[in-house]
């Protein structure tokens, strides 16, 4: 990979998400990624997630192979669980950001879709795997039993953080999970603490952390319906504010998420 998402393409319906955004007054637009822009989302997965500590510890020390490795396995995984919600932000052919959002159960793969991911799993070498494995056993021992969305992943490109387009993201694509599970709670992960302050005030609270792969993590929910904690991310006016960027944080919000 060469630190650069792969370009995505401008076909198909912009769909209801659409909405023209202006960090730094250029154009970013936020939708559903078409079928043929799911592998330059995952792409930027791959990139935006490879200094997160958990990819560190589970591909390596080179940024450029973390990056590779974990691409290889987003590929597997965004877009093609049941149910699942994903939302990219386009400037120009480029994505810049992405989240998911899947209620359950379909972020609990079945049979035939784990089958799916064992070539991306299997090109993150045979160590990489393993603790790959690891990690998401001890994410798994966290997750709530009632029904949830789970958000995962979600990331910025590194040039685009600090602009509230994370919170931006996130936030459009649990208002429309709410509005096809109406009553589900929100639940995620995080291996960044500084991710915690992020996530609470977009609504969630901690319920639980702990160590995975020798490294602290925090879980974290969200009440269904809970926006009193997100009034700076309006569903009208988005923006890069100087209060946007404050609310995002200027080192941006990676997490990856997947119920199991």
């Amino acid at each position: 990979m060469t630190g650069v998402p792969e370009r995505g393409t401008t076909s198909g319906e912009v769909g209801q998400h659409s909405r023209t955004v202006h960090p730094s007054a250029t154009d970013v637009r936020i939708r559903p990624p078409d079928p043929a822009e799911l592998g330059a989302t995952a792409a930027l997965l791959g990139l935006a997630m490879a200094d997160n500590p958990l990819h560190v510890a589970a591909y390596g020390d080179d940024e450029t192979t973390r990056a590779r490795r974990h691409t290889h396995l987003m590929r597997g995984v965004v877009g093609r669980r049941r149910g699942e919600i994903v939302l990219a932000a386009f400037h120009d052919f480029d994505v810049v950001g992405a989240v998911a959002v899947t209620p359950t159960p379909g972020c609990r793969p079945r049979p035939l879709e784990v089958l799916r991911l064992v070539p991306g799993l299997a090109r993150t070498g045979p160590g990489s795997l393993a603790r790959v494995l690891v990690w998401q056993r001890a994410w798994s021992a966290h997750h709530p039993g009632p029904p949830h969305l789970h958000v995962g992943p979600l990331a910025v490109h590194p040039a685009w953080r600090g602009r509230g387009l994370g919170g931006e993201l996130l936030l459009r694509a649990l208002a429309e999970g709410s509005r096809r599970h109406p009553g589900l709670p929100a639940y995620l992960e995080t291996d960044r603490e500084a991710n915690v302050g992020f996530y609470r005030r977009l609504g969630f609270v901690l319920v639980d952390d702990g160590p995975v792969l020798g490294l602290p993590n925090w879980f974290m929910e969200r009440a269904t319906g809970d926006h009193s904690a997100a009034q700076d991310f309006t569903a009208q006016d988005f923006t890069a504010s100087k209060d946007s960027e404050t609310v995002a944080g200027r080192e941006g919000v990676r997490s990856w998420s997947g119920c199991s």
